[in-house]
C-alpha cells in the first residue's frame, strides 16, 4: 500500500510503516532540518519542505494511506518545545542528560538513523517524532484489517 506522510518530521511514522512493508511515496514538513534528516533516511521518497497551507490537494499524490500526525508544536507554546520537554523527562530517567544514541533507542529509532542539525535540533527531532515501533504496530494492524484477519483496528490494540 502507498503512504503519504504529512508533517513527517524526521520520519518516525514512515520508518515504522516502511518496516511493515508499506511504500512511502511522499512526505511533507516545513522544518528544513527535519526534511534534511528525512531525505537522507528515505532517499527514494519525494520530500516537500514547505508549509502545508501553501499546497493544494492536487499537489499531494494519491495514496492508500495519508498520515496526518499533527506536529507537536501546535499543542505547545513555542516551536520545538515538545522535543526538549520529552528529552528533559528522559534525562530525569537516566539521572543525567541523555545522549542522542540513547534518545534514539528510547524512541525506537535505529542507532544509525541520520539526524541533521545542531544537537538541540537533533533532540527536538527525536522528542517530537512518532516512535517507529508504535507506527510499525499500527501498520501491522492495518494490514491485518485489510486481510480480513481482524474486524476493527480497536480489537487489535
Amino acid at each position: 500500500m502507498k503512504v503519504v506522510d504529512l508533517f513527517c518530521g524526521c520520519g518516525g511514522f514512515s520508518l515504522g510503516f516502511d518496516h511493515a512493508g508499506f511504500k512511502i511515496i511522499y512526505a511533507l514538513d516545513n522544518w528544513k532540518t527535519a526534511c534534511e534528516s528525512y531525505q537522507v533516511n528515505f532517499p527514494s521518497v519525494e520530500v516537500v519542505c514547505e508549509d502545508a497551507l501553501n499546497l493544494s490537494p492536487d499537489d499531494i499524490p494519491d495514496a492508500d494511506i495519508i498520515d496526518v500526525v499533527f506536529p507537536a508544536v501546535l499543542a505547545t507554546e513555542w516551536k520545538g518545545s515538545a522535543g526538549p520537554r520529552q528529552m528533559a523527562r528522559l534525562s530525569w530517567a537516566f539521572g543525567r542528560k541523555s545522549l542522542i544514541p540513547e534518545a534514539k533507542l528510547v524512541q525506537t529509532f535505529p542507532l544509525d538513523y541520520y539526524l541533521a542539525g545542531t544537537l538541540k535540533e537533533q533532540y527536538e527531532q527525536i522528542g517530537n517524532a512518532v516512535p517507529p515501533l508504535m507506527a510499525y504496530k499500527f501498520a501491522q494492524a492495518i494490514k491485518l484489517r485489510e486481510e480480513g484477519k481482524i474486524k476493527t483496528l480497536h480489537s487489535h490494540f
